[in-house]
């Protein structure tokens, strides 16, 4: 007998439950793929520091490289423990619109938001770094960890809630004309590069400068014997690690718009460092166009200083300019590292690194290029009462931010310098960081690295005295063989 199969009737109740279940599971399927891109994206943010490192350890004098590297990862581990205990709980726990009170010591926290804390991290980690930079070879190591928990614990993530969480005071913004004007710092302009830049400042003002920086006169002396190979490995990686640093702020690429967003940031990443790069290294080039002993070494560094000005410059507006933006951001901020370097010079301030020219400078005109070149509210596309009120309200959260830093950054070095835990004695900073509140190993190495180079000169000198010698010895024998001529012609 021939069965006949019965149709399965789905009801339109069956229908709906089906269609919400498939919605659930892309939703699902949606968010664990951004939030394991957003993993990917923030550890290779991460490696940043080693960036940081690098560029660190290459600006400092011969001999001083270990310490500075120990520095750097100190200060890396204390900020994440700031972070972890009060850090996030400030920056985005709560709906205040100045400070956040929740989620001390991730206590609460729903797992699903460790994610979350994980790419918020790197971001204050990146601040910390800026801000302990200008203090090389002459702080002592309590100040560095004191320094880098307080801003990964408390300087960064107040900032970061009043622009970057939407109950925040910059981020709510005010109403002009029925449009909201909100704060525009897309990766972190002012809100990371601002914040370490300025406490980097108060902190070179404070510690003052390197024994033998600048002369009698007032004029800066170079530093000799700096590792800019190593410099320029550390400017690779930064370089590298800005394009994921800035993408890294668009938490979501599931959609169409999604890519299309982050393909604009990625290339008006690499225009803008570009052209900081180049402009830098023309500035210098031009200056130094007579100079004859260590301009190879000069012309790097402006070159590797410019490109993360130019960097810097363009985190707040990545995603909203257009290519040829991009790169007057990038030529701008390259004179601006160039310009504040000057003046902090003359200033004669000491900063190792450049923080301040790269990160201070370059970060507050990134945010105010934002209210000139945005191309849905900037002054260059529409001249109206919203764009100018964005300009005014990007300036007003500089301010901001600046002050804050300041204040608290002043206190800060105020009470280690009470106690005695900020400078380095004279006596120790002479004979090196080694010798003082680090650790026997890096004494260990320093002493070794010291002794070769005694050893080298030592040796250059012996090399001179025989090379002059001999010298000598044929400057006789020419005169002896010109005595005897003119005898033989009498």
């Amino acid at each position: 007998m021939n069965s006949t199969t019965v149709p399965t009737i789905v009801t339109t109740t069956q229908l709906a439950q089906l269609v919400e279940e498939l919605s659930q599971r892309a939703e699902t399927t949606t968010t664990n793929i951004s939030q394991g891109l957003l993993i990917v994206v923030s550890s290779l943010i991460f490696f940043m520091q080693a960036g940081f490192a690098f560029l660190e350890s290459g600006a400092v004098r011969a001999g001083k490289e270990k310490p500075v590297l120990f520095k750097n990862f100190l200060v890396l581990c204390v900020g994440n423990l700031a972070f972890w205990a009060t850090g996030f709980a400030f920056g985005y726990g709560g709906t205040n619109p100045f400070i956040g009170d929740r989620y001390f010591f991730l206590i609460n926290l729903g797992q699903n938001n460790y994610v979350l804390w994980l790419s918020n991290f790197v971001f204050a980690a990146t601040t910390s770094t800026i801000a302990t930079g200008a203090l090389a070879e002459r702080a002592k190591l309590v100040s560095y960890l004191v320094l880098s928990f307080f801003i990964a614990g408390l300087i960064h993530p107040v900032v970061a809630h009043w622009a970057w969480t939407e109950d925040g005071w910059l981020a709510s913004g005010i109403k002009v004309d029925n449009v909201t004007v909100t704060y525009a710092d897309f990766a972190g302009s002012g809100v990371v590069h601002v914040t370490g830049g300025a406490a980097a400042f108060l902190g070179a003002i404070v510690l003052g400068a390197r024994i033998g920086r600048f002369n009698d006169m007032g004029q800066p002396v170079p530093i000799e014997e700096k590792t800019t190979s190593t410099s320029a490995l550390g400017g690779f990686i930064l370089f590298f690690g800005f394009l994921l640093f800035i993408s890294g702020r668009n938490r979501s690429v599931t959609r169409t718009q999604d890519t299309i967003t982050v393909g604009r940031i990625s290339v008006n990443t690499l225009l803008a460092g570009s052209a900081g790069a180049i402009t830098s290294l023309i500035f210098v080039a031009v200056i130094s166009r007579k100079q004859k002993s260590n301009r190879d070494s000069q012309l790097l560094v402006a070159t590797l200083n410019g490109c993360l000005a130019g960097l810097v410059a363009i985190c707040a507006g990545a995603d909203s300019v257009h290519a040829y933006a991009a790169i007057i951001i990038g030529i701008v901020a390259g004179l601006s590292h160039r310009s504040w370097t000057k003046v902090i010079l003359k200033w004669k301030i000491d900063d190792p690194v450049e923080s301040v020219s790269v990160h201070l400078g370059a970060g507050i005109w990134g945010v105010i290029a934002v209210g000139f070149f945005d191309f849905n509210r900037g002054l260059l596309y529409n001249w109206t009462r919203a764009s100018v009120v964005q300009l005014m309200w990007n300036v007003v959260g500089l301010l901001a931010i600046i002050a804050w830093t300041a204040a608290t950054s002043a206190i800060l070095f105020g009470v280690l310098h009470t106690f005695n835990l900020l400078h380095l004695s004279r006596a120790d900073e002479l004979k090196g960081l080694e010798g003082s509140s680090w650790s026997r190993a890096a004494a260990v190495s320093g002493e070794k690295t010291n002794a070769m180079t005694r050893r080298r000169r030592r040796m250059q000198k012996q090399r001179s005295s025989v090379e002059e010698e001999a010298a000598s010895v044929d400057e006789e024998k020419k005169e002896s063989r010109g005595d005897s001529v003119s005898t033989t012609a009498v």
